[in-house]
C-alpha cells in the first residue's frame, strides 16, 4: 500500500507500508503538489505488483514451516503451525493467497467458534497473522492481510484477585520453600513472574533497603525501577545471603538468586490452587492482580501505585479501580450524615 504525504519540511514523501507498523519513505524532492502527483504516479507505474506468480495456501504453509525449522522453532510451535493450517486447508485448500480478503478471516473465525473457545480463537488468529505477514515480507502476496486481521474482544468477569483468606492459605500450603519465596516476593512487590526470576544478587541492597527489579514490559519503557525493601522482604532474601549462624554465603554477583523456570513456577502453583480447590481460571499473575487491588485499597495513589507496578500510566492502573468498587461501597453504606 503507497500514498502520498506531506512532511513538516514541506516536501512531499511516497509512503510504502513493508509491514504491519513498518514503513518506507521515498523523497519526491519537491513541494508542489501538482508535481509530486505526477511523481507518485510514475512510481506506481513502475513498481505494480507481479501478479504473474500466484501462490497458494500450500506455497504458503510449505514456506512457513521450513522457516520454522529452519530457525530450529520449538516444537510444540511446529505443532501450532500445523494445526491452523489444517484448519485453513479446511476452509480455503486451493484459495490464491491475493484473493484471501478479512470475509475469509471472518469465516475462519466463525468456523472455529464452533469447537472452541474465543480465547483459543485468537491464539490461532495470531499465528494467521504471522502467516499472512510472512507471505507479505516474502513478496507471495502484494498487500498484507494481516493489519486489518482484528482479535475477538473478550469481556472477562470474573475475578482476578486472591481473597483475604485464600492468599495465606496458598501460601502456608506451599511445601517448596524456593516456591514460597518467589509468590512472596511477588506480590510484596507487585511484579511480573520473570521479573522475579531474573532478580541477581547485585539487584540486592540492604544498605540502602532497595530492590532493583528489571522491567520487561511495558515494551516502551522496559527499564529499571527500585522498590525498597520492607522488613518482609528482607527476612524473605537474607536467606539466599546468609547462612543459619549469620556466615554470608558464596555466590557470584551476577548470580541469579531463584534457579526455578517461569513454566515451572507456574505448573507448580496451579497444583497448589487446585490444592486448595481454588477457581482454576486464576493463576500466578494474580499475585500481581491481588497486589494491585489491595495498594489501592490501602490508600497508595494512583501515580505511586503506578511507579510500583511498572505500569506505563496510571490509566492502566486504573483498570483495578473497578475490582475494589464492592469494598468502597460497603464502606459507604457506613458513613452517616453530618449533623
Amino acid at each position: 500500500m503507497s500514498f502520498l504525504t506531506k512532511r513538516p519540511n514541506g516536501y512531499y514523501n511516497i509512503v510504502e507500508q513493508v509491514s504491519q507498523g513498518k514503513r518506507t519513505f521515498r523523497s519526491t524532492k519537491t513541494k508542489s503538489k501538482s508535481e509530486a502527483n505526477k511523481i507518485f504516479a510514475e512510481y506506481l507505474k513502475n513498481n505494480k505488483p507481479d501478479i504473474s506468480v500466484k501462490y497458494f495456501l500450500s506455497d504458503l504453509q510449505a514456506a512457513v514451516l521450513n522457516d520454522a525449522e529452519a530457525k530450529s522453532y520449538k516444537p510444540s510451535t511446529l505443532i501450532i503451525y500445523k494445526s491452523v493450517f489444517r484448519h485453513m486447508n479446511n476452509l480455503f485448500q486451493h484459495k490464491d493467497l491475493n484473493f484471501f480478503n478479512i470475509n475469509d478471516i471472518n469465516q475462519y473465525i466463525i468456523y472455529r467458534k464452533k469447537n472452541i473457545a474465543d480465547v483459543s480463537v485468537n491464539l490461532e488468529l495470531r499465528n494467521i497473522k504471522k502467516f499472512f505477514r510472512f507471505a507479505f515480507k516474502h513478496d507471495m502476496v502484494y498487500k498484507d492481510l494481516s493489519i486489518k486481521i482484528e482479535l475477538i474482544k473478550i469481556k472477562d468477569d470474573r475475578r482476578k484477585v486472591f481473597t483475604k483468606e485464600e492468599l495465606p492459605r496458598i501460601i502456608n500450603s506451599i511445601d517448596n520453600q524456593e516456591l514460597k519465596d518467589i509468590c512472596l516476593i511477588t506480590y510484596l512487590t507487585g511484579s511480573r513472574r520473570c521479573e522475579i526470576l531474573n532478580i541477581k544478587y547485585c539487584d540486592i541492597d540492604f544498605v540502602n533497603k532497595l530492590i532493583k527489579i528489571y522491567q520487561e514490559k511495558p515494551l516502551k519503557e522496559c527499564g529499571l525501577k527500585e522498590i525498597p525493601l520492607s522488613p518482609n522482604l528482607i527476612s524473605i532474601l537474607s536467606k539466599y545471603f546468609y547462612s543459619d549462624d549469620n556466615i554470608i554465603k558464596y555466590f557470584s554477583p551476577d548470580q541469579k538468586i531463584f534457579s526455578m523456570s517461569p513454566s515451572n513456577v507456574s505448573h507448580s502453583f496451579k497444583k497448589i490452587l487446585r490444592k486448595n480447590n481454588i477457581d482454576d481460571y486464576l493463576h500466578f499473575h494474580s499475585l500481581r492482580h491481588t497486589a494491585a487491588t489491595d495498594l489501592l485499597k490501602s490508600g497508595v495513589s494512583l501515580t505511586k501505585a503506578k511507579s510500583i507496578l511498572g505500569h506505563s500510566s496510571t490509566k492502566v492502573t486504573e483498570n483495578y479501580v473497578h475490582l475494589i468498587a464492592e469494598d468502597l461501597r460497603s464502606d459507604l453504606i457506613k458513613l452517616e450524615m453530618p449533623a
